[in-house]
Protein backbone atom coordinates (compact mmCIF):
# COMPACT_ATOMS: atom_id res chain seq x y z
CA UNK A 1 0.00 0.00 0.00
CA UNK A 2 1.70 3.21 -0.87
CA UNK A 3 -0.42 5.65 0.62
CA UNK A 4 -1.51 4.15 4.31
CA UNK A 5 -2.29 7.93 5.69
CA UNK A 6 -4.44 9.09 2.90
CA UNK A 7 -6.34 6.01 2.75
CA UNK A 8 -7.00 5.62 6.54
CA UNK A 9 -8.18 9.56 6.72
CA UNK A 10 -9.93 8.83 3.30
CA UNK A 11 -11.72 5.83 5.42
CA UNK A 12 -12.49 8.68 8.70
CA UNK A 13 -13.82 11.39 6.09
CA UNK A 14 -15.97 8.50 4.32
CA UNK A 15 -17.03 7.30 7.66
CA UNK A 16 -17.92 10.59 8.88
CA UNK A 17 -20.16 11.08 6.11
CA UNK A 18 -21.86 8.15 5.95
CA UNK A 19 -22.78 8.71 9.29
CA UNK A 20 -24.23 12.04 9.38
CA UNK A 21 -26.07 10.86 6.54
CA UNK A 22 -27.19 8.00 8.79
CA UNK A 23 -28.35 9.86 11.88
CA UNK A 24 -29.91 11.88 10.03
CA UNK A 25 -32.28 9.06 8.14
CA UNK A 26 -32.60 7.94 11.66
CA UNK A 27 -34.24 10.91 12.59
CA UNK A 28 -36.67 11.62 8.86
CA UNK A 29 -40.29 11.58 10.79
CA UNK A 30 -43.03 13.65 8.65
CA UNK A 31 -46.38 14.33 10.33
CA UNK A 32 -49.37 13.84 7.81
CA UNK A 33 -52.75 14.10 7.70
CA UNK A 34 -55.04 11.61 9.47
CA UNK A 35 -58.40 13.59 9.13
CA UNK A 36 -59.31 12.98 12.76
CA UNK A 37 -58.53 14.13 15.87
CA UNK A 38 -59.74 10.70 18.13
CA UNK A 39 -56.96 9.12 19.85
CA UNK A 40 -55.83 5.80 17.51
CA UNK A 41 -54.34 2.98 19.30
CA UNK A 42 -53.29 0.19 17.03
CA UNK A 43 -51.95 0.12 13.47
CA UNK A 44 -51.36 -2.81 11.29
CA UNK A 45 -50.21 -3.34 7.60
CA UNK A 46 -51.92 -6.13 5.31
CA UNK A 47 -49.18 -5.93 2.83
CA UNK A 48 -51.21 -3.92 0.72
CA UNK A 49 -52.78 -0.52 3.28
CA UNK A 50 -52.54 0.24 6.56
CA UNK A 51 -55.40 0.21 8.96
CA UNK A 52 -55.62 1.97 12.01
CA UNK A 53 -58.17 1.90 15.14
CA UNK A 54 -59.44 4.22 18.13
CA UNK A 55 -61.47 4.96 20.10
CA UNK A 56 -65.13 6.15 19.51
CA UNK A 57 -65.04 3.09 16.91
CA UNK A 58 -62.45 4.94 14.61
CA UNK A 59 -61.08 3.19 11.84
CA UNK A 60 -59.10 4.83 9.43
CA UNK A 61 -57.01 3.11 6.18
CA UNK A 62 -54.23 4.20 3.71
CA UNK A 63 -52.79 2.65 1.18
CA UNK A 64 -49.24 4.76 1.50
CA UNK A 65 -49.15 6.46 5.30
CA UNK A 66 -49.93 9.55 3.30
CA UNK A 67 -53.80 10.06 2.54
CA UNK A 68 -56.08 8.41 4.67
CA UNK A 69 -59.98 7.37 4.75
CA UNK A 70 -61.85 7.12 7.50
CA UNK A 71 -64.06 4.24 7.56
CA UNK A 72 -67.46 3.28 9.30
CA UNK A 73 -66.83 0.60 12.12
CA UNK A 74 -70.36 0.08 12.93
CA UNK A 75 -69.70 0.95 16.92
CA UNK A 76 -68.91 3.70 18.93
CA UNK A 77 -66.68 2.27 21.62
CA UNK A 78 -63.32 1.67 22.34
CA UNK A 79 -60.57 -0.16 19.29
CA UNK A 80 -57.52 -0.72 20.99
CA UNK A 81 -55.86 -3.79 18.68
CA UNK A 82 -56.35 -4.91 15.52
CA UNK A 83 -54.22 -7.66 13.17
CA UNK A 84 -54.06 -9.11 10.22
CA UNK A 85 -54.25 -12.84 9.40
CA UNK A 86 -53.69 -13.22 5.76
CA UNK A 87 -57.40 -12.83 4.97
CA UNK A 88 -58.90 -10.87 7.78
CA UNK A 89 -58.76 -7.82 10.05
CA UNK A 90 -59.52 -8.52 13.52
CA UNK A 91 -60.16 -5.19 15.70
CA UNK A 92 -60.83 -5.57 19.20
CA UNK A 93 -61.89 -3.50 22.23
CA UNK A 94 -63.53 -2.52 25.75
CA UNK A 95 -66.54 -4.32 26.71
CA UNK A 96 -66.14 -7.29 24.33
CA UNK A 97 -66.03 -5.56 21.23
CA UNK A 98 -64.66 -7.53 18.45
CA UNK A 99 -65.15 -6.59 15.00
CA UNK A 100 -63.92 -8.43 11.41
CA UNK A 101 -63.04 -7.27 7.56
CA UNK A 102 -62.22 -8.47 4.86
CA UNK A 103 -60.64 -5.27 3.44
CA UNK A 104 -60.66 -2.64 5.83
CA UNK A 105 -63.48 -0.94 4.53
CA UNK A 106 -66.60 -3.24 5.53
CA UNK A 107 -66.93 -4.48 9.25
CA UNK A 108 -68.46 -7.19 10.66
CA UNK A 109 -69.81 -7.08 14.76
CA UNK A 110 -69.14 -10.39 16.31
CA UNK A 111 -69.90 -11.90 19.46
CA UNK A 112 -67.14 -12.45 22.12
CA UNK A 113 -69.58 -13.83 25.23
CA UNK A 114 -68.40 -11.61 27.90
CA UNK A 115 -67.78 -7.98 28.12
CA UNK A 116 -64.04 -8.42 28.78
CA UNK A 117 -61.79 -5.08 27.96
CA UNK A 118 -59.41 -6.36 24.91
CA UNK A 119 -56.46 -4.47 24.94
CA UNK A 120 -54.22 -6.40 22.31
CA UNK A 121 -54.61 -9.52 19.75
CA UNK A 122 -52.43 -11.76 17.70
CA UNK A 123 -52.59 -14.39 15.23
CA UNK A 124 -50.92 -17.46 15.40
CA UNK A 125 -51.18 -18.20 12.10
CA UNK A 126 -53.79 -21.06 13.11
CA UNK A 127 -55.95 -18.78 15.39
CA UNK A 128 -56.77 -15.40 17.24
CA UNK A 129 -55.41 -14.53 20.45
CA UNK A 130 -57.04 -12.08 22.36
CA UNK A 131 -56.25 -10.66 25.97
CA UNK A 132 -56.96 -7.68 28.18
CA UNK A 133 -58.39 -6.17 31.36
CA UNK A 134 -58.41 -8.94 34.95
CA UNK A 135 -56.81 -11.64 33.10
CA UNK A 136 -58.73 -12.07 29.90
CA UNK A 137 -57.40 -13.97 27.54
CA UNK A 138 -59.83 -15.78 24.49
CA UNK A 139 -58.96 -17.45 21.56
CA UNK A 140 -60.71 -18.48 18.09
CA UNK A 141 -59.83 -20.09 14.89
CA UNK A 142 -61.61 -17.37 12.76
CA UNK A 143 -62.83 -14.19 14.88
CA UNK A 144 -66.05 -15.32 14.84
CA UNK A 145 -66.50 -18.16 17.48
CA UNK A 146 -64.61 -17.32 20.46
CA UNK A 147 -63.86 -18.95 23.74
CA UNK A 148 -62.55 -17.95 26.77
CA UNK A 149 -59.50 -18.96 28.66
CA UNK A 150 -58.06 -18.72 31.90
CA UNK A 151 -54.28 -16.93 32.20
CA UNK A 152 -53.28 -19.47 34.85
CA UNK A 153 -55.39 -18.12 37.82
CA UNK A 154 -54.05 -14.54 37.17
CA UNK A 155 -56.37 -11.51 37.06
CA UNK A 156 -53.90 -8.10 36.31
CA UNK A 157 -53.94 -6.67 32.98
CA UNK A 158 -52.69 -8.40 29.57
CA UNK A 159 -51.32 -5.07 27.28
CA UNK A 160 -50.20 -7.09 24.49
CA UNK A 161 -49.81 -10.62 23.22
CA UNK A 162 -47.30 -11.98 20.21
CA UNK A 163 -46.76 -15.16 18.61
CA UNK A 164 -43.14 -16.13 18.94
CA UNK A 165 -43.22 -18.81 16.41
CA UNK A 166 -43.97 -21.51 18.66
CA UNK A 167 -45.28 -20.09 21.86
CA UNK A 168 -47.36 -17.07 22.72
CA UNK A 169 -46.01 -14.46 24.74
CA UNK A 170 -47.90 -11.57 26.80
CA UNK A 171 -47.10 -8.93 28.59
CA UNK A 172 -48.90 -6.29 31.10
CA UNK A 173 -48.99 -4.55 34.33
CA UNK A 174 -46.36 -4.60 37.29
CA UNK A 175 -43.96 -6.01 35.22
CA UNK A 176 -46.50 -9.70 34.25
CA UNK A 177 -45.53 -12.22 31.17
CA UNK A 178 -46.87 -15.14 30.77
CA UNK A 179 -46.55 -17.85 27.91
CA UNK A 180 -48.11 -20.48 26.45
CA UNK A 181 -47.64 -22.89 23.56
CA UNK A 182 -51.23 -23.20 22.36
CA UNK A 183 -53.32 -20.32 24.20
CA UNK A 184 -55.18 -22.61 26.26
CA UNK A 185 -52.56 -23.27 29.02
CA UNK A 186 -50.56 -20.50 30.45
CA UNK A 187 -47.73 -20.32 32.77
CA UNK A 188 -46.41 -17.13 34.88
CA UNK A 189 -42.26 -15.97 34.10
CA UNK A 190 -40.46 -14.20 35.77
CA UNK A 191 -39.37 -10.43 34.21
CA UNK A 192 -37.50 -8.94 36.79
CA UNK A 193 -39.13 -5.72 36.73
CA UNK A 194 -42.64 -4.43 38.57
CA UNK A 195 -42.96 -1.40 35.66
CA UNK A 196 -46.17 -2.00 33.43
CA UNK A 197 -45.16 -3.71 30.01
CA UNK A 198 -46.84 -2.39 27.41
CA UNK A 199 -45.81 -4.23 23.89
CA UNK A 200 -43.69 -7.11 23.21
CA UNK A 201 -42.56 -7.95 20.16
CA UNK A 202 -40.68 -11.16 18.37
CA UNK A 203 -37.40 -10.62 16.28
CA UNK A 204 -37.10 -13.88 15.04
CA UNK A 205 -34.21 -14.67 17.89
CA UNK A 206 -35.18 -12.57 20.71
CA UNK A 207 -38.39 -11.11 22.45
CA UNK A 208 -38.16 -7.13 23.47
CA UNK A 209 -41.00 -5.90 25.92
CA UNK A 210 -40.83 -2.17 26.14
CA UNK A 211 -43.03 -0.23 29.17
CA UNK A 212 -43.25 3.00 31.38
CA UNK A 213 -40.08 4.71 32.58
CA UNK A 214 -38.01 3.60 29.62
CA UNK A 215 -38.30 0.01 31.09
CA UNK A 216 -36.45 -2.61 28.16
CA UNK A 217 -36.58 -6.39 28.57
CA UNK A 218 -35.58 -9.21 26.13
CA UNK A 219 -35.39 -12.73 26.55
CA UNK A 220 -34.29 -15.41 23.86
CA UNK A 221 -37.52 -17.75 25.22
CA UNK A 222 -40.27 -15.74 27.15
CA UNK A 223 -38.31 -17.67 30.22
CA UNK A 224 -34.90 -15.75 31.12
CA UNK A 225 -35.35 -12.03 31.04
CA UNK A 226 -33.04 -8.71 30.91
CA UNK A 227 -33.22 -5.51 31.89
CA UNK A 228 -31.62 -3.14 29.14
CA UNK A 229 -31.68 0.58 28.87
CA UNK A 230 -32.11 3.67 26.72
CA UNK A 231 -28.90 5.90 26.05
CA UNK A 232 -29.65 9.19 28.26
CA UNK A 233 -33.25 9.26 29.34
CA UNK A 234 -35.82 7.02 30.28
CA UNK A 235 -39.06 7.64 27.82
CA UNK A 236 -41.98 5.48 28.38
CA UNK A 237 -42.52 3.44 25.62
CA UNK A 238 -45.99 1.79 24.52
CA UNK A 239 -45.00 0.04 21.27
CA UNK A 240 -42.32 -1.67 19.93
CA UNK A 241 -41.57 -3.26 16.36
CA UNK A 242 -38.55 -5.38 14.72
CA UNK A 243 -38.39 -4.49 10.76
CA UNK A 244 -35.62 -7.51 10.35
CA UNK A 245 -32.61 -5.25 11.15
CA UNK A 246 -33.94 -3.05 13.48
CA UNK A 247 -36.46 -2.13 16.43
CA UNK A 248 -38.10 0.98 17.03
CA UNK A 249 -40.24 1.79 19.68
CA UNK A 250 -42.49 4.99 20.26
CA UNK A 251 -44.32 6.40 23.23
CA UNK A 252 -45.66 9.52 24.96
CA UNK A 253 -44.55 13.02 24.04
CA UNK A 254 -43.07 11.92 20.54
CA UNK A 255 -40.68 9.52 22.27
CA UNK A 256 -38.88 7.24 19.50
CA UNK A 257 -36.08 4.99 20.47
CA UNK A 258 -34.29 2.83 18.14
CA UNK A 259 -32.22 -0.09 17.92
CA UNK A 260 -30.21 -2.77 15.84
CA UNK A 261 -29.91 -5.65 18.72
CA UNK A 262 -32.26 -4.72 21.45
CA UNK A 263 -29.51 -4.02 23.83
CA UNK A 264 -28.12 -0.87 22.65
CA UNK A 265 -30.70 2.07 22.32
CA UNK A 266 -30.94 5.47 20.95
CA UNK A 267 -32.71 8.86 21.00
CA UNK A 268 -34.84 9.84 17.96
CA UNK A 269 -36.20 13.20 16.96
CA UNK A 270 -39.92 12.50 16.15
CA UNK A 271 -41.03 16.44 15.46
CA UNK A 272 -43.70 15.90 17.72
CA UNK A 273 -45.01 16.03 21.40
CA UNK A 274 -48.39 13.86 20.82
CA UNK A 275 -48.05 10.88 22.63
CA UNK A 276 -47.83 8.07 19.84
CA UNK A 277 -49.19 4.69 20.97
CA UNK A 278 -48.58 2.28 17.97
CA UNK A 279 -45.76 1.73 15.50
CA UNK A 280 -45.78 -0.60 12.44
CA UNK A 281 -43.33 -1.58 9.62
CA UNK A 282 -44.97 -1.70 6.30
CA UNK A 283 -41.37 -3.05 4.61
CA UNK A 284 -40.52 0.25 3.15
CA UNK A 285 -41.63 2.89 5.88
CA UNK A 286 -42.38 2.87 9.06
CA UNK A 287 -45.73 4.10 10.68
CA UNK A 288 -46.39 5.90 14.30
CA UNK A 289 -50.02 6.61 15.14
CA UNK A 290 -51.33 7.96 18.55
CA UNK A 291 -53.50 10.34 20.31
CA UNK A 292 -55.33 13.44 18.72
CA UNK A 293 -55.28 11.91 14.90
CA UNK A 294 -51.10 11.62 15.30
CA UNK A 295 -49.82 9.78 12.68
CA UNK A 296 -45.90 10.12 11.26
CA UNK A 297 -43.92 8.45 8.96
CA UNK A 298 -40.21 7.33 8.57
CA UNK A 299 -38.27 5.22 6.12
CA UNK A 300 -35.88 2.54 6.75
CA UNK A 301 -33.06 3.72 8.89
CA UNK A 302 -29.83 2.29 9.52
CA UNK A 303 -29.19 0.68 6.05
CA UNK A 304 -26.87 3.86 4.45
CA UNK A 305 -23.76 2.67 7.19
CA UNK A 306 -24.02 -0.96 6.06
CA UNK A 307 -24.17 -0.19 2.19
CA UNK A 308 -21.17 2.42 2.41
CA UNK A 309 -19.24 -0.14 4.79
CA UNK A 310 -19.33 -3.18 2.04
CA UNK A 311 -18.70 -0.58 -0.81
CA UNK A 312 -15.84 0.77 0.77
CA UNK A 313 -14.57 -2.43 1.88
CA UNK A 314 -14.16 -3.59 -2.14
CA UNK A 315 -11.48 -0.66 -2.14
CA UNK A 316 -9.50 0.29 0.90
CA UNK A 317 -6.84 -2.02 3.19
CA UNK A 318 -8.31 0.51 5.76
CA UNK A 319 -11.27 -1.38 6.35
CA UNK A 320 -13.65 -0.59 9.60
CA UNK A 321 -16.80 -2.05 11.25
CA UNK A 322 -19.39 0.21 13.04
CA UNK A 323 -22.01 -0.78 14.75
CA UNK A 324 -22.69 1.93 17.37
CA UNK A 325 -18.76 2.47 17.90
CA UNK A 326 -15.58 1.87 15.03
CA UNK A 327 -13.14 -0.97 15.32
CA UNK A 328 -10.53 -2.60 12.89
CA UNK A 329 -9.77 0.71 11.19
CA UNK A 330 -6.11 -0.17 10.45
CA UNK A 331 -5.55 -2.96 8.18
CA UNK A 332 -7.88 -5.55 9.57
CA UNK A 333 -10.00 -7.61 7.50
CA UNK A 334 -14.27 -6.92 7.95
CA UNK A 335 -16.43 -9.53 8.09
CA UNK A 336 -19.00 -9.42 5.25
CA UNK A 337 -22.39 -7.55 6.55
CA UNK A 338 -25.83 -8.54 4.14
CA UNK A 339 -26.62 -5.12 2.64
CA UNK A 340 -30.28 -4.48 2.25
CA UNK A 341 -31.82 -5.68 -1.67
CA UNK A 342 -32.17 -1.53 -2.25
CA UNK A 343 -28.60 -1.18 -1.59
CA UNK A 344 -27.52 -4.00 -3.89
CA UNK A 345 -25.80 -3.27 -7.08
CA UNK A 346 -27.61 -4.25 -10.04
Amino acid sequence: MKYPFFKSAMAFGLLFFALSNNVSAQSTWTTRISGTTINLYSVVWTGGQLVAVGNSGAVLTSPDGISWTTRTSGTTGYLNSVTWTGNQLVAVGDSGTVLTSPNGFSWTMRTLGTRSYLYSVAWTGSQLVAVGYTGAVHTSPDGIVWTTRISSGTIGTWNSVTWAGNQLVAVGDSGAVLTSPNGISWTPRTSGTKLNLWSVAWTGSQLVAVGISGIIITSPDGISWTQRYVSGNSPSLFSVVWTGNQLVAVGPSGNVVASPDGISWTTRTSGTTNFLRSVVWTGSQFIAVGYLGTVLTSPQVGTAIHSFEKQFSKTSSSKFFYNGTLKNMLGQTIEEIPVPKIHQNK
